[in-house]
């Protein structure tokens, strides 16, 4: 989906994955409560031009703690802030709703 609409959908093969597994209750948590949606309409749901402008803004101002955590925890900087987008934006429309 990334790709059909000219984003770029990468996995970096050097991120570390050794002794990794699927955690079965975390599988069967989200099987009970109701995350019945597949995979790829839960990303295009979230992704939008406006959410990649926001990300972006981060880049520069963050570049030095996402370094960090990529040399830390070997997590790509636009992963993190892809994850922390969707995190505020889900806080934020909590609060809206409050």
């Amino acid at each position: 989906m990334a790709e059909a609409s000219g984003r770029a959908c990468r996995v970096r093969p050097s991120t570390p994955r050794s002794g990794v597994e699927p955690d079965p209750q975390v599988i069967a948590a989200t099987s009970a409560s109701g995350y019945i949606r597949p995979t790829g309409a839960t990303i295009a749901a979230l992704v939008s031009d406006g959410r990649i402008a926001a990300g972006k803004k981060y880049v520069v101002p963050y570049a030095e703690t996402l370094a960090a955590s990529r040399q830390k925890f070997g997590v790509d900087r636009l992963v993190l802030l892809a994850i922390w987008g969707i995190e505020s934006h889900t806080a934020a429309s909590r609060r809206e709703r409050t």
